[in-house]
């Protein structure tokens, strides 16, 4: 990965989490000011690295503050946008939480899935049966 392209992959991931690009920016700049995990960017000395540790912040963020622990939305869940946004961002905004964190994780960002787990507290096989669930919502709603 080049790191010129670090931080558009990181907002892109974040973007497509929240639909909101004011929210996807608090978002990122929150990841990058947290000072409760310092460790994780002193450890990650390769872009890939990096990117893998900031994508899971993201994640882990938008799940504690956004979608909270539950997968519900919460009264801070940003509000869909009104007017035109492209099919695709609709379609992931009309997905619960916890559908849109792991399609975004694994079919946008090309992520493992295995990396998903600690945040969410769920097992391997149980995020792919969510991943094949929501894909198909997409496929119906796209």
């Amino acid at each position: 990965m080049d790191i010129t392209t670090l931080p558009r992959r990181l907002y892109s991931l974040a973007f497509r989490l929240t639909g909101e690009k004011e929210t996807a920016s608090k978002l990122i700049l929150a990841v990058f000011t947290a000072n409760n995990r310092p460790s994780l960017w002193r450890a990650s000395s390769e872009v890939s690295k990096f990117f893998l540790a900031s994508c899971l912040e993201i994640c882990c963020r938008y799940w504690h503050n956004f979608a909270g622990s539950d997968g519900k939305n919460t009264s801070i869940e940003p509000q869909k946008r009104q007017g035109p946004r492209d099919d695709l961002q609709g379609a992931l905004l009309d997905l619960k939480p916890l559908e849109r964190m792991v399609v975004v994780w694994r079919d946008i960002a090309d992520l493992p899935m295995a990396e998903l787990t600690s945040i969410v507290n769920l097992p391997l096989n149980e995020l792919y049966l969510i991943l094949g669930q929501a894909r198909q919502r997409l496929r119906r709603r796209l």
